[in-house]
């Protein structure tokens, strides 16, 4: 099915025009129907994952540089998929050869290609994008990945397996499941050297995960970013297949692990505001947790970041976009203390850890005082 809908984004207190065409590959062939994109975005808001069966879609969003990522997520994950790619360029056809790429995963796959006739590297809608994208998963849960991380081989079916073992966490609305985030190792200039180069060391399974940890191919996140140390490396390498692991504190507010959530009416949507590179995504994994989320480390099931070249927005990111984003996190942190003391939300379910152990649990705890003191004389 194709969906060819307009619609537009607040770009701050301006609004960005985008325009979309979406493909719904059925076994059948490709078939045709328009819709105002305002209207179908409502319906699909209204969608949750009341009386679904479990079940879990990839959800992602790439520029068109990234979209032979696309067709490597489509190798290894076996389950529905939804993508979002966007486009800057004028003049594109309707039905781009790269989708005929795509097409081999007719029975699963709902791909949607945005146009910004005005967009930049700046103005990179990637949250308003991102919330395009989670509007159309149908199923009870969702993974919501960036297109340049790899899915292990066996993702989709191990993520069912030990959620289904365990219903109990899965039957709670606000449980968020990490799924670990590693990094191949190396670099390349241009995207076809990125692919022809890596694409055969990302790990497939978790034996070929140790082997390349071992032999340095591969690193964690939890080593290259302190984003991902909460994940607990070292413990997820002991976990056993079905144990979900709870993380019972965080280090970092900053913490912006993949994660599995439900799709239900109460799930956050990113915050349209933030575009371009940077702070995009941990906002919505601090809105979670301060909307009353926890997190559980899913065992075995990972996902591994490909080597592509430094894109426009994280160079324009350093040049100019930093301290705009860097205020704008402020800001919203700001609001969610605001937003929990006015609708008196009880405390986080998951603290921060003890201040002795990091700055940022300090900063983390700090932030906390005051907001618990707000609510405590509201």
């Amino acid at each position: 099915q194709v969906l060819n809908a307009s619609f537009e984004t607040p770009r701050m207190g301006m609004h960005l025009h985008l325009r979309a065409w979406c493909w719904l590959f059925v076994l059948a062939g490709v078939s045709r129907w328009t819709a105002q994109g305002s209207q179908a975005r409502r319906r699909l808001r209204q969608s949750d994952a009341e009386g679904k069966a479990l079940d879990v879609t990839l959800a992602t969003v790439a520029t068109e540089d990234r979209v032979p990522f696309l067709s490597m997520i489509l190798d290894r994950w076996t389950g529905p998929a939804v993508f979002v790619v966007y486009s800057v360029d004028e003049g594109q056809e309707e039905r781009p050869e790269w989708l005929e790429q795509l097409h081999e995963a007719s029975d699963r796959l709902h791909v949607c290609r945005v146009h910004s006739p005005s967009g930049s590297v700046d103005e990179l809608p990637i949250n308003r994008l991102r919330n395009y994208a989670i509007d159309r998963v149908e199923t009870s849960h969702m993974l919501y990945v960036d297109a340049d991380f790899i899915p292990s081989e066996d993702a989709y079916s191990m993520i069912l397996e030990v959620l289904k073992a365990d219903p109990d966490k899965v039957g709670d609305p606000k449980a968020a499941f990490v799924v670990p985030a590693f990094a191949v190792s190396g670099g390349c200039k241009q995207m076809y050297q990125c692919k022809r180069n890596f694409a055969s060391r990302v790990p497939k399974d978790f034996q070929e995960l140790t082997k390349a940890l071992q032999e340095k191919t591969v690193t964690s996140f939890g080593f290259i970013s302190e984003l991902h140390g909460d994940t607990d490396y070292d413990a997820w390498y002991e976990q056993e297949v079905p144990q979900i692991r709870a993380l019972e504190c965080l280090r970092t507010l900053r913490y912006e692990p993949y994660i599995v959530v439900k799709k239900t009416a109460d799930l956050p949507h990113f915050d349209e505001r933030f575009t371009g590179y940077g702070k995009n995504k941990v906002q919505w994994l601090v809105h979670l947790r301060f909307q009353g989320w926890v997190f559980f480390v899913l065992p075995r099931v990972f996902v591994a970041h490909m080597p592509h070249p430094v894109s426009a927005a994280r160079v324009n990111w350093k040049m100019k976009m930093e301290r705009k984003m860097n205020h704008l996190f402020d800001d919203f942190l700001h609001e969610m203390y605001q937003k929990a003391v006015s609708e008196n939300l009880p405390p986080a379910r998951i603290p921060m850890c003890p201040s002795e152990q990091t700055a940022e649990a300090r900063e983390g705890q700090a932030e906390e005082r005051i907001f618990d003191d707000a609510k405590s004389t509201a």
